[in-house]
């Protein structure tokens, strides 16, 4: 515990799982976003599981310093292929005091209202392009990337940008 942090037994949200309001829900991860953040500063989060009957699980925690976002990628655009789709984004000129870019994460969803919760890809792209094969013809995708860089020690993610759909197609 720390005397200069705020009381920690202040509830911020409760998720019900039948009716999970107010996270992203995909597949089994839920994602909260606590929106009210002020960059540079700290917070603690302290996420505690209950049974249907109502027992306490063991809780988790989670310390974070909120340090300020980096400018999201713009530019975004995609060609829809034979199983494939083509992507490219302008990559973001940065103040120095922004940090040292790391990469991209990219984004993808079947839905054009939504974007999936998880990145496409498992390590940062490194340039401001990227092929997505394997997708089915026929199908609209929606796309968005975020640009990642390292202040201090820590990885910082950018707002998502502007989100772009295309339909891979035969013939090409």
């Amino acid at each position: 515990e720390c005397p200069d942090c705020r009381d920690l037994s202040v509830l911020l949200t409760e998720v019900d799982l039948d009716y999970p309001r107010g996270v992203i829900r995909d597949g089994s991860r839920l994602t909260y976003v606590d929106d009210a953040v002020q960059a540079e500063t700290g917070y603690r989060y302290r996420i505690v599981p209950f049974t249907a009957r109502d027992q306490e699980g063991a809780p988790s925690s989670l310390s974070r310093i909120v340090y300020p976002a980096p400018p999201a990628p713009a530019g975004l655009t995609a060609e829809g292929l034979d199983h494939l789709v083509r992507l490219q984004w302008e990559a973001p000129v940065l103040d120095a005091s922004l940090g040292e870019v790391v990469g991209y994460r990219l984004y993808r969803h079947a839905d054009p209202a939504r974007v999936a919760a998880s990145p496409v890809n498992r390590q940062p792209l490194t340039e401001p392009r990227f092929e997505d094969f394997g997708r089915d013809n026929g199908t609209p995708l929606t796309y968005a990337v975020s640009l990642i860089v390292r202040q201090q020690a820590t990885e910082v993610e950018s707002d998502l940008s502007e989100r772009v759909t295309v339909t891979p197609k035969a013939g090409f």
